[in-house]
Order: structure tokens, then sequence, then C-alpha cells
């Protein structure tokens, strides 16, 4: 504390101890002396030459600011401690809505947008109907649901892609084509893609359905072989298996 501030500190002091000094002037004394002890010397001997009486009427005075004081600090302490636990109330909270968010949205039960997958169909010698799908999003996981329904007398098929939005993009990436799902020549009336209130017709009784390719022919000849699987020679034939789908143009 520079010479000039303990000077003005020291002129306050008697307005201080006379009771007619503001409430900043006393806090500026006051906070003062907890770093300068020579003002806090000087202030000790103006306050033991006071008179008695008014000694006496300061240090009363001075009892019931440090009394209030207190009783103000430990409300702020209370309102500090309630604030604290009102943070920590609403931040457990919004962990606990959030993990329930995460898990209630990776259920893997949002529809993607019909408009961001095509299903086609191919015909094999044996007549079995193969379904390719080119998928059109980008996903970590999905999942397709298959359901058969009663309508006006026909019956219907909707083939409906799933994915968890916490997985789905989108506008993602082209994830591929393949065609593992298929039925025999038995088919529904009608084939939809996506669901009862939104859908796209891929195919309805009597649309012609283009034979399947030499190659797609050779791959799930292939694969009736090896399933159930020949333990002995599975990475062979998996592997052959692989380059059989490779070839498949409808897939490509």
């Amino acid at each position: 504390m520079k010479k000039n501030d303990c000077n003005v500190i020291r002129d306050l002091m008697p307005l201080v101890l006379d009771r007619v000094a503001s409430d900043e002037s006393r806090g500026l004394v006051e906070e003062h002396m907890e770093t300068c002890e020579e003002c806090r010397k000087e202030y000790e001997k103006m306050k033991a030459d006071m008179p008695q009486e008014t000694l006496a009427e300061y240090e009363e005075e001075q009892r019931t600011i440090v009394e209030a004081l207190k009783t103000t600090r430990a409300t702020q302490r209370k309102r500090k401690r309630r604030k604290l636990i009102l943070v920590f109330a609403v931040a457990f909270v919004a962990v606990m809505l959030a993990g329930f968010l995460m898990t209630w949205l990776d259920q893997g039960d949002w529809p993607v947008d019909t408009n961001r997958y095509t299903l086609s169909l191919s015909q094999l010698a044996d007549g079995r109907i193969v379904l390719t799908e080119e998928l059109q999003f980008h996903a970590n996981s999905y999942g397709t649901t298959y359901s058969v329904q009663e309508e006006d007398g026909k019956e219907i098929a909707y083939i409906c892609y799933t994915a968890s939005p916490l997985h789905y993009v989108r506008d993602g990436k082209v994830i591929g084509k393949s065609g593992d799902f298929y039925w025999d020549d038995n088919l529904p009336d009608e084939i939809r893609t996506g669901r009862p209130d939104k859908y796209v017709t891929v195919w309805k009784k009597g649309d012609p359905i283009p034979a399947a390719s030499e190659e797609m022919e050779a791959y799930f000849a292939m694969q009736e072989q090896i399933y159930p699987r020949d333990y002995d020679s599975e990475v062979i034939n998996l592997t052959k298996l692989d380059e059989l789908r490779e070839a498949v143009p409808e897939w490509h």
C-alpha cells in the first residue's frame, strides 16, 4: 500500500470512530487495516483515546455490524449451497434424460426414407425370386422388416428398412447392393417398400421379372453347396463365394 493511501485511510479513521463515515468509507478502512499493521495500530490508538461512553457506543455498534455481517454471510452461504445443489440436480437429470434419449434413439426402429433405397427382382432358373437392394444411405447398422398383409382381398408384402438416427446419415453415400433375400415362385400379389401409410410399389402380379444373369446363377449354386458349411474347406468356399458375388452384374 502506498503512503498516500495510508494518509487517506488515517483521515477517514476519526469519521469511522465517530460513526459518521459512510459504509463505503468504513469498508475501505477495515479492508486496508487487514494488510497494514501500522494503520491498524494507529486505529487502535485512536480508539483507546476515545471517551469511555463514546467507545462503549462504538463497540456496541461494531458488535451489531459484525452480527449483521455474520447473518448476511450465513444467508449467502446457504444460497450458494442451494444453487450448487440445484446445479448438480439439474445436471444429474440432464445426464439421465440424455442416457434415456440415447437408448431410445438407438433402438433402430426408425424407417429410412423410401427414396433412399431401391429394390428390384430377378428370377433364377429354379424358379426362386431374388430381391436385389440398392441402399442409398449410410448407417453403421440397419435392419429390414418384412410383413404380409391382406388388403382388398390381395396379399401385400411390405419391406421396410430401419436404422438408428444415431448412426443414420440422411444424405449419406451408397453403401452397396446385395441380393440374399428371395422367395420361391409363390409370390404375393404385390411387393411394396416402406409401410402401409407411405410406400413405393416394387412389383405387382402380372409384371414381368427379368431372368437372373449367369453370374447370379453361379453365385446361388455355390451358396447351395456350402450351406450347411463344409468346415474343412470353409475358408476356400467362402473366398470363392465372395469372388462370385463380386462378379454378379445386378449387384454392381
